[in-house]
């Protein structure tokens, strides 16, 4: 039997990318998105979501997308797996044609756009991990031109930061020697120049508490570490996308 969500996928095509996903009224909770598409989105969340449930949401990378509030409803809901975390699909309601259209502008800047250079400053202090990050940047990324310069550590990467050329996007584990990836964002967040760059938090201690500790100093998005290939790609991405959107 064909559902609204199958049929959703035909008529609007899915686009890869994260974006923070916050529930207002649910404190701490800071899920993502994993593609999204001009009528709906699919969001990893471990939340006990049914068919036909709605909910508002808020959508955000910052600096360069503050925040969208959306009012969704799900459609589909794909339990954990071995391969795939859990989450569910979700669509705007068809009596809501404002909210669909900020999807629909966020969707169409995928379409015939040339690439933007783009410059990730992975800041990891495992050497053969930071190489894997970019191998995987350069060969999926066709959509723009991406250079990749490495850190070890959070002091390492303030003082290249303060550096031409401009870093475009910080992909940042938080756990690390001298000056920690947290520490690290809260500098950059107080600092005028460096808090217009997005970082993405990376770690393996996925709780609740480290999430909203990231987001509060500053993280567009946290990633649970090892971070899926994919996911790197769709965070650049969606870089791309916003940077064209606020051009």
């Amino acid at each position: 039997m064909e559902t609204k969500d199958d049929n959703d996928r035909r008529a609007h095509p899915r686009h890869p990318m994260l974006l923070q996903v916050e529930y207002p009224g649910r404190q701490g909770m800071h899920d993502f998105t994993e593609n999204l598409s001009e009528a709906g989105l699919f969001i990893r969340t471990d939340l006990p979501l049914r068919v036909g449930e709605r909910l508002p949401l808020v959508l955000s990378f910052s600096p360069l997308l503050p925040g969208i509030t959306l009012e969704v409803e799900v459609v589909r809901v794909r339990p954990a797996s071995p391969s795939e975390p859990a989450g569910v699909g979700a669509r705007v309601p068809i009596e809501l044609p404002e909210e669909r259209r900020k999807l629909i502008q966020l969707a169409s800047a995928f379409m015939d756009h040339p690439g933007r250079p783009i410059r990730v400053l992975l800041v990891e202090d495992n050497k053969l991990l930071a190489h894997i990050f970019s191998d995987t940047l350069q060969v999926s990324l066709k959509m723009s031109t991406v250079t990749v310069e490495f850190a070890q550590n959070g002091e390492e990467a303030l003082a290249r930061l303060q550096n031409p050329p401009l870093i475009t996007l910080v992909v940042t584990d938080l756990m690390m020697p001298v000056v920690s990836g947290l520490q690290m964002i809260g500098k950059m967040h107080a600092n005028p120049k460096l808090k217009r760059i997005p970082v993405v938090a990376v770690t393996s201690d996925y709780s609740a508490q480290t999430k909203d500790r990231a987001v509060a100093a500053g993280a567009a998005l946290v990633l649970r570490k090892p971070v899926r290939a994919q996911d790197l790609v769709s965070t650049v991405q969606a870089l791309v996308v916003l940077a064209r959107l606020s051009e």
